[in-house]
C-alpha cells in the first residue's frame, strides 16, 4: 500500500517530468535540445533560462538552426550581437541597474554553449580563435554588477556566532564542512562518506565539481590539516592542543560517527536530514534564511567559499594550487596542472598553510596561549 509521503513523491516526480517535457516542447532548435540533454544536472529554472538565452542567440546565427548545425561566425559578428543585445535589453528594462548582471549572464551561457559546439565538432576553429572568443565573452561576463558587493567572505566572528546559534548536529557539521573546504553548496550535498580520505598523507576531501559546465562531476581534492601534522610542525604540545579547531580531519571523521549514531542514514551521503534522507538544496537555503534572522545578518553558503579563498591567499598558497583545489579554471596555470599530481598540489597547500600558521604563532607574545583559538589557517 502506498503511503501519503510516497504518493506525494510520485506526484512531485510526475509534475517535474511534465515541466521538463513542457520546456522541451518549446525548444525550436535541435542544437539547443542536444546541449540541454547533455547537462541533465540543470534545474528546471536553469533549463528555462538557458533555453531563452540560447534561442535568442541561435536566431541570429542561421547556420546553427538546422538538423546539421555549424557555427562559422566571426568575432566581429559576435561583437555586433552583443551590441544589439545591450540595446534591446536596455529598452526592455524598467530597472536599469540590473542590466550589467543580465548581459553578464548571457555571456556566461553563450561561452558554455560555444565550448559545447567546439567539443562536439559543430564549430571547427583554431585554438587561437577559440581563445579570442572566450576572452571577448569574459569581458562581458565580468561587468561589475550591483549584486557583487553583497557577496563578502564570512568573518571568523560571524562564523563563531553562527555556530553558537545552531544546535542540530547535521546543521553544525554542514557549516563546519563549508568553512573547512569552501565547497559550493551542491558539492557539499553531493559528498559521500567515502570522499573523506582520512588515511592519506595529507588527508583530503574528494569534491565532485557541479558548476554546470563540461567539468560536471569532475573530481578535485581539498587537503586537510590534522593533529598529527600540527604536532610534527609545531612540536609544542600545549600549542597543538590549543589548535583543536584546526583538526580538520578529526572534525569530519567525528561527524561520520555522529551521523551513523544519530541519523541512521539510508545511503552513503555525508549529510542527511532527521529521517536519514539526503539533504536538499531548498532545505539548506531555508536553514540559511533562519540562521540569518537569528544572528541579524544576511549569510549565504557561498560566503564560506569566499572565506576559504581569502584564507588561502593570506597563507600565500601558490595561485595555481589555490585555483585547482577550489575548482576554478585558470588558463595560465593549465600547464602546471598537467605536470603536477594531486599529491603534489595537496602537499603544496598544506606546506603553505602550516608555514603561515608558524609565522602567526611566532608573532604572538601571549604567555597563556589564549590567542590560539583566534588563529585561522
Amino acid at each position: 500500500m502506498i503511503t501519503t509521503d510516497q504518493e506525494e513523491t510520485i506526484i512531485k516526480k510526475v509534475r517535474i517530468d511534465e515541466l521538463k517535457n513542457a520546456i522541451k516542447s518549446k525548444i525550436k532548435y535541435p542544437v539547443i535540445r542536444m546541449y540541454l540533454s547533455m547537462n541533465p544536472h540543470f534545474s528546471l529554472k536553469t533549463q528555462k533560462q538557458y533555453m531563452y538565452i540560447l534561442q535568442k542567440f541561435v536566431k541570429d546565427f542561421p547556420s546553427l538552426q538546422g538538423s546539421n548545425p555549424s557555427f562559422n561566425a566571426s568575432l566581429n559578428e559576435m561583437a555586433q550581437y552583443f551590441e544589439k543585445l545591450e540595446k534591446e535589453t536596455l529598452q526592455g528594462f524598467s530597472r536599469k541597474h540590473r542590466l550589467p548582471s543580465t548581459i553578464a549572464h548571457h555571456a556566461l551561457v553563450i561561452k558554455s554553449f560555444l565550448h559545447f559546439l567546439r567539443v562536439n565538432e559543430f564549430w571547427t576553429v583554431k585554438e587561437s580563435t577559440y581563445l579570442a572568443f572566450r576572452e571577448y565573452l569574459d569581458k562581458w561576463s565580468r561587468i561589475p554588477s550591483p549584486r557583487l558587493g553583497r557577496k563578502n567572505a564570512i568573518s571568523l566572528e560571524t562564523y563563531q556566532k553562527l555556530l553558537s546559534k545552531i544546535f542540530e548536529p547535521n546543521q553544525r557539521y554542514l557549516v563546519k564542512f563549508l568553512w573547512i573546504t569552501g565547497s559550493r553548496l551542491q558539492e557539499a550535498l553531493f559528498s559521500e562518506v567515502k570522499h573523506i580520505i582520512a588515511e592519506m598523507i595529507p588527508p583530503r576531501v574528494k569534491i565532485l565539481g557541479v558548476k554546470g559546465r563540461s567539468d560536471y562531476l569532475k573530481p578535485r581534492y581539498f587537503p586537510l590539516l590534522d593533529k598529527k601534522t600540527l604536532s610534527n610542525v609545531l612540536k609544542d604540545q600545549q600549542i597543538v592542543e590549543g589548535l583543536s579547531h584546526l583538526y580538520e580531519r578529526e572534525i569530519l571523521t567525528d561527524w561520520i560517527k555522529i551521523r551513523d549514531e544519530l541519523y541512521s542514514p539510508n545511503g552513503n551521503h555525508l549529510f542527511c536530514d532527521r529521517k536519514g534522507s539526503p539533504l536538499k538544496n531548498s532545505t539548506v537555503h531555508y536553514w540559511f534564511k533562519k540562521w540569518s534572522e537569528k544572528i541579524g545578518k544576511k549569510i549565504t553558503s557561498h560566503q564560506f567559499r569566499y572565506a576559504v579563498i581569502q584564507k588561502l591567499r593570506q597563507d600565500q598558497v601558490p595561485l595555481h594550487a589555490e585555483y585547482r583545489v577550489m575548482g576554478h579554471s585558470f588558463k595560465d596555470a593549465h600547464q602546471l596542472y598537467l605536470t603536477k599530481t594531486w599529491q603534489q598540489t595537496c602537499e603544496e597547500v598544506i606546506l603553505a598553510r602550516v608555514e603561515a600558521l608558524k609565522r602567526r604563532i611566532m608573532n604572538q607574545d601571549s604567555p597563556d596561549k589564549s590567542f590560539l583559538h583566534h588563529i585561522l589557517v
